[in-house]
């Protein structure tokens, strides 16, 4: 199994096709991302890039928590709602987005811009709109992921031509302290 690879600092992603226009030859679609995410945003904090299984996500997922306290983006009690949030949209782009396919990479970048850590999930898939996805009946079996992410970030956003979830985190989050809670 490939292993997740996580970089610290200012080394960039490099992406794989079929980031972008999907009849691009391998090297442009690079070369587009890498502009686009070095000019639209500060300089990624924490990187990492890995396989689409659920195996796979633990060791980027843990190290982006990491990440997150030491720049003092969550304390212990919002740690949890991070996490939650951190792990469904990595979830989702394992297995909505590139469908468990492990010959498909997630990414994940997290950023400060302003008041806001953003966090950017890549994969290889069709996408969806944020606006559109609505709560599920009580009945009904999963589908919540996305709507809990709209509720504890300040902003959640798809974009579709970079295939590329987007989520603003004030600092410290919306939600602290016990679950239900917003501030």
């Amino acid at each position: 199994m490939e292993q997740a690879s996580v970089k610290y600092g200012i080394q960039a992603l490099e992406p794989r096709a079929p980031y972008g226009i999907l009849n691009e030859p391998r090297s442009e679609p690079r070369a587009r991302w890498n502009e686009a995410i070095r000019s639209a945003v500060n300089e990624p904090f924490f990187e990492s890039e890995f396989p689409s299984s659920m195996e796979a996500m633990a060791e980027p997922l843990e190290g982006a928590l990491s990440a997150l306290r030491e720049r003092g983006w969550v304390k212990e009690n919002s740690a949890f709602y991070a996490h939650l949030c951190l792990e469904e949209a990595l979830v989702n782009a394992i297995i909505h987005g590139n469908e468990s396919d492990v010959s498909r990479k997630v990414r994940l970048a997290l950023s400060e811009e302003g008041p806001h850590c953003v966090i950017r999930v890549w994969d290889e898939g069709r996408g969806f709109c944020v606006d559109q996805i609505k709560m599920p009946d009580v009945e009904t079996q999963g589908g919540r992921g996305v709507c809990l992410i709209k509720y504890c970030m300040d902003e959640v956003e798809y974009n579709k031509t970079d295939r590329c979830l987007v989520m603003k985190l004030p600092r410290n989050g919306k939600c602290t302290g016990y679950p239900g809670a917003r501030e």
